[in-house]
This record gives C-alpha cells, structure tokens and sequence, in this order.
C-alpha cells in the first residue's frame, strides 16, 4: 500500500524513507534507529533535487560562515596584540605582530572562500591551521595558554561543527 508523504501529498511505495517528489524525510512505521540510507533512495524529481541542492549549498555555508568568524574574531586579536605591546616596543616588534596577525586573518579569509566550494578539507585545514598556531605560540610562551581559553575551546568546538557540516554535505554529494 502506498504511503503518502506528509509534506507534499505525493505516493511513495512503502519501504521508503524520503519522499521520491520532495525529497523530505517519511514517517517511519515503526520505531526504529537511524539507517544508512543509499543514492536509490533519494529523490528523482527535479523538486527533490533542488531541495537536496538547497541542503548541499546550507552546508557549505555553514562551514564557510564559521571560518569567517574565525576570521574576523582574529582581526579583533591584531587589535588586541597591538594594544597588548609594550609601550617601548619597536616599530620593528609592531611590524612583525601585525604581519604574522594579517597572514593568519588572510589564511582564515581564503578558507573561508574556499569552504563555499569544498568545506570539509577547508575546515580540516582550518583546525590545524588554529591549533598548529596556538600550539606554537603555547610552547614559545607558556603563559599565553590560559589567555582566552573559553574563546580557544569554543573557536575548535565550532571549527569541529564545519569539519562536521563539511562531512554532511560530502556524504548528500556521494549520496545524490
């Protein structure tokens, strides 16, 4: 017996778990947990692939957005290290905190640009990138570890969710 799919109305023969007009999710007969689902069971219709279409944009962009952040929140940190400059430092010192601080805002803007088209490997390399840097500036300076570690926890937490938005939309591209 066909099951009509609450989002559009459309039959779908049972058994299914997206709509094969709309691409949505189908109720489940029974209770069950998640299943792997494969490329036959997603949807054939110029509609359901548009909306698919909509999803893979939807994380490519989230991926992207939070490398933005990332971004600007270390455009904010150049002003921080230079307001965090002793007042005697040489403008040789100033020059050289702001160059490596605008290479890594350009490294995380070009990520960022880059995540729009392929956000997994992008977030992956953003996350060494931020984790390599913060390393090394923890091993030249151990008192910089603690400085900012809620913003340095919550910066890898959201640099993982663009690793995992990035993973999502590679499986609907595998998948569709």
């Amino acid at each position: 017996m066909p099951m009509a799919c609450p989002h559009c109305r459309a039959d779908n023969a049972t058994g299914l778990d997206f709509c094969q007009t709309c691409g949505k999710a189908l109720p489940s007969a029974f209770l069950s947990t998640p299943s792997i689902t494969t490329g036959t069971l997603f949807a054939t219709t110029p509609v359901g692939r548009k909306l698919q279409g909509y999803e893979l944009h939807s994380k490519a962009k989230q991926a992207a957005v939070i490398l933005g952040v990332i971004a600007f929140l270390t455009l904010i940190g150049t002003f921080v290290d230079m307001s965090q400059l002793p007042p005697g430092a040489s403008s040789t010192t100033r020059n050289v905190v702001m160059m490596i601080d605008f290479g890594i805002l350009a490294c995380f803007v070009g990520l960022s640009a880059w995540a729009t088209k392929q956000p997994l490997p992008a977030a992956i390399v953003g996350l060494v990138l931020y984790l390599g840097i913060h390393i090394l500036i923890g091993v030249l300076n151990p008192e910089t570890i603690p400085k900012g570690i809620i913003l340095k926890i919550f910066i890898v937490i959201a640099l993982a969710k663009a690793i995992q938005a990035g993973s999502a939309r590679q499986k609907l591209e595998s998948m569709g």
